[in-house]
């Protein structure tokens, strides 16, 4: 499972790899239990640009709801995060719910099974956009996280797009030699 931390540095991610089977559970259990909030949540319908096609398997000229907000550890803003959702799950959201709850949890909530993710972490650097909500300068290196969630039908319902500034994040990963 996978997991993020708040720490005194700032956003951990702790990364424990048991077995082949990604436990969805632990994750979420984890992301719930975060001590951080929010500031500028905000939910638009809009059409999916190429990217959010591509990594929902979605026809072009498909609707999306694009949810967003700033992520704070206190009064720092640790991370930017963008998260697209079919619009044909017919699923509503209001921005305030995003104070307490990652979309992982808010989609589990409103009937979709989650069974897993794959997961892709780089790094860029801050554009004017992306260094005013974090509060850091232009060419700031930061950590990109994107994500894909699928369900138990094997439907890809979530592409997120996190962008957390380098000098609050650490990944952490406890990798085991499988014996066999």
């Amino acid at each position: 499972g996978v997991c993020g931390l708040p720490s005194k540095r700032g956003f951990e991610m702790l990364e424990r790899i048991q077995s082949a089977d990604y436990n969805v559970e632990t994750f979420m259990n984890k992301v719930k239990d975060r001590d951080d909030s929010v500031r500028d949540a905000a939910v638009e319908e809009r059409v999916a640009d190429e990217e959010t096609c591509r990594d929902l398997e979605l026809q072009p000229g498909s609707r999306v709801l694009m949810a967003s907000h700033v992520r704070l550890l206190g009064e720092v803003p640790i991370g930017y995060v963008v998260t697209y959702v079919p619009e044909d799950l017919k699923l509503r959201f209001d921005p305030r719910e995003f104070n307490k709850n990652p979309m992982l949890t808010l989609l589990e909530r409103k009937g979709i099974n989650i069974v897993g993710a794959d997961q892709f972490i780089g790094a860029t650097l801050a554009d004017t956009r992306l260094a005013r909500f974090l509060e850091t300068d232009v060419g700031a290196p930061l950590v990109s996280v994107r994500l894909i969630v699928i369900d138990s039908n094997h439907r890809r319902v979530e592409r997120l797009l996190a962008y957390y500034r380098a000098d609050h994040y650490t990944h952490h990963a406890y990798l085991s030699r499988s014996r066999t």
